[in-house]
């Protein structure tokens, strides 16, 4: 069975490599990984994207019906619903970047926390929960477009 093929030039090693360390081999697995995300289609359409260059040269208006913040998982969506009457101007702003292409497979996912894509959140201190650090927990945030 043929499957459609992406076929662009963006590339998200920069991320791989954060985020593999200094291992060669991981580092060359964990690429095939994303090339092959990549160039699956239904799982990624990084030619479908508007690029960083596109939108900072995209004039700004000079006012919005709705500003929507946060292009995570709903932002999107919520902005793309807007958009759909036509009289309504709609602003989706985000802090991060394009979501790494192997932050879209679940087990990969965990690799983003800690790193420039989340907001290092921690919760408050408490004796009945996450004792190995000091009762202090992480809670994960993503900062990217999804």
């Amino acid at each position: 069975m043929d499957q459609p093929t992406c076929s662009c030039d963006y590339q998200d090693t920069a991320y791989i490599a954060r985020s593999c360390g200094s291992s060669l081999n991981v580092t060359l697995f964990m690429t095939l990984v994303d090339v092959m995300l990549r160039t699956s289609c239904d799982l990624a359409d990084p030619c479908g994207r508007a690029s960083s260059s596109q939108v900072r040269n995209m004039p700004m208006a000079p006012e919005y019906d709705f500003i929507v913040v946060g292009g995570g998982v709903a932002g999107p969506v919520v902005a793309g619903r807007l958009v759909e009457n036509l009289n309504w101007k709609v602003l989706l702003l985000e802090a991060g970047p394009d979501e790494p292409t192997l932050t879209s497979v679940p087990g990969f996912a965990a690799s983003a926390v800690g790193t420039h894509l989340d907001w290092k959140y921690e919760t408050e201190k408490n004796k009945n929960a996450c004792l190995s650090t000091k009762g202090i927990c992480q809670w994960p945030r993503g900062k990217m477009l999804a």
